[in-house]
């Protein structure tokens, strides 16, 4: 038992970092995609299409500087979900040492106890003797009668069960559970909308921006076909036709990067905005999860029970 509890506390620990890990990574993917909506933006100008053109096959640093970030947050919860595996099997084994100890214990008292009641003469008594000693026997006493109400939600006045110890030690059930039956739907509403608005808005980015890459395109291939008209010695209705079409696709161009512009601000607002809802679940679990463990590990006693897998 003294090996036990501190191992059970390192895989306790290890498994809310790797929580934490998880929330690290998807931070990391939204920081990546907004760069990659922020790219579309580089280089365009008012001016034309030659600017926009170098920028093109430009390596975007910050981005790449975000997905190395990315990666290294992978490779870290990779190897703590490693490491938390090898934990479980060590407390395992202990834990069937213990059990083997205890089943021992049990058998050499049991016999023990026979004993004595036979040469007491005890052996004639009634039940209630041995009823009143079965707890001691390791046997479960009946489970206590539960009021109506719950924990966790009420619904239709009915009872419903209390987590479990070993939901509430196991990092992705007890998480789950929070954000099913615990937290308030309005945030939860509030959570899917905004991820659901985000998703919306990277969509149309990345549709705007390959329209302005070829309205930036079809700027380049008219300017070039009026140079060749020009030296070539064309005829003026000819240039002023060019210069006529030249001047509604900048038109064109420019409306597409400012509408580019608007919905990347309209992601950033949102990424924010998801950010800040994402660490008010973050703290809301904190404060339910540490309580309900405590309870928990008082109903059924925290220091018997096998580890949940996480």
């Amino acid at each position: 038992q003294g090996s036990l509890k501190p191992k059970r506390d390192d895989a306790r620990a290890l498994g809310a970092a790797l929580v934490a890990a998880r929330e690290d990574i998807a931070s990391a993917k939204r920081a990546v995609e907004s760069r990659r909506v922020q790219t579309a933006l580089a280089g365009l100008s008012e001016v034309g299409a030659d600017e926009g053109a170098d920028a093109d096959g430009a390596v975007d640093e910050e981005e790449a500087r975000l997905a190395g970030v990315l990666h290294g947050l992978k490779e870290a919860y990779r190897a703590k979900a490693h490491q938390l595996k090898q934990l479980k099997v060590h407390v395992g084994a202990l834990q069937a040492s213990c059990g083997a100890a205890q089943s021992a214990f049990d058998a050499e008292f049991r016999a023990w106890w026979a004993s004595m009641r036979h040469a007491h003469g005890m052996a004639a008594e009634d039940d209630a003797l041995r009823r009143a000693a079965t707890p001691l026997l390791g046997e479960a006493p009946p489970p206590p009668a539960t009021a109506k109400g719950s924990e966790i939600g009420d619904s239709a006045g009915e009872r419903r069960a209390p987590p479990s110890l070993a939901q509430l030690r196991d990092p992705e059930a007890s998480l789950a559970l929070f954000r099913s039956e615990v937290w308030s739907e309005a945030a939860r509403s509030r959570r899917e909308r905004l991820k659901a608005e985000l998703s919306d808005a990277v969509s149309q980015a990345k549709e705007s921006g390959a329209l302005v890459t070829r309205k930036r395109d079809q700027v380049a291939r008219l300017k070039e076909s009026l140079s060749a008209h020009l030296g070539a010695g064309g005829s003026a209705a000819d240039e002023e036709a060019i210069r006529a079409r030249l001047d509604v696709e900048k038109e064109g161009y420019r409306d597409e990067v400012s509408a580019l512009r608007s919905l990347k601000r309209r992601v950033e607002e949102l990424q924010a905005s998801l950010d800040g809802s994402q660490e008010e679940l973050r703290a809301d679990f904190a404060a339910w999860h540490a309580p309900a463990l405590a309870q928990a590990e008082r109903r059924e006693g925290g220091a018997s029970l096998p580890l949940p897998a996480f």
